[in-house]
């Protein structure tokens, strides 16, 4: 089973009534960047879509594009080749595409149990808990919790996950609430609880608050 797997996102108009009641910050950041504008990734299947998130870690979006499209070619195609297919590509024709030597390591780690069946199908993946997918995924070598937990929300369509070591909420938290210091995993964790079962719509509120004063 690949990208094949259909995943609809939640209520957004019923997420975002929840959020404009659940405090005052969240009903400005509501009323200032509404609708949420979360979307599901369609198309792509587990290992493409964990390649991707592999590849773009610390690196540009533009960057991380480029790397992509140059195994893409190395693969001989188009698209991003499978995870049979990556595993004929040689280590140093990897790094000659852009690709640092610890996430061609994962790359070939994350294909060889793809392709040996040890890591869930999307359609396995999208029926269990979203503590079972952590830990699915974070067994994949170079796969952390946040990689994790942004597959949950971009690729499973999960509602409520509120990712606490991403800098980029962190931001926004911090400046949605006027805050002089990047708050505390605690601090977010507890406000989070308002929030919820929507924590997911509540962090594109977030991510949108750091882009620009809130």
């Amino acid at each position: 089973m690949t990208g094949d797997v259909r995943i609809e996102l939640w209520d957004i108009k019923a997420a975002d009534k929840a959020l404009r009641l659940s405090c005052p910050v969240m009903r400005r950041l509501v009323a200032k960047h509404g609708p949420c504008g979360l979307t599901i990734e369609h198309g792509h299947d587990v290992f493409r879509a964990l390649s991707s998130a592999i590849l773009s870690q610390q690196v540009s979006g533009a960057a991380a594009e480029t790397i992509k499209r140059r195994v893409a070619e190395r693969g001989g195609g188009d698209e991003f080749p499978s995870a049979k297919s990556l595993l004929l590509i040689p280590p140093d024709d990897l790094r000659a595409c852009g690709v640092s030597a610890a996430k061609a390591q994962a790359l070939v780690d994350l294909a060889t149990k793809v392709n040996e069946g040890d890591l869930p199908t999307l359609l396995k993946l999208s029926q269990m808990t979203d503590d079972q997918v952590i830990d699915a995924l974070v067994d994949v070598k170079g796969v952390g919790r946040w990689t994790a937990e942004m597959f949950l929300m971009f690729r499973l369509g999960r509602p409520d996950v509120l990712s606490l070591g991403d800098f980029g909420l962190k931001k926004g938290f911090m400046r949605a609430y006027g805050m002089r210091t990047m708050p505390s995993p605690t601090t977010m964790e507890r406000k989070g609880r308002l929030w919820a079962p929507w924590r997911s719509a509540a962090s594109w509120y977030l991510w949108r608050a750091s882009e620009a004063e809130a």
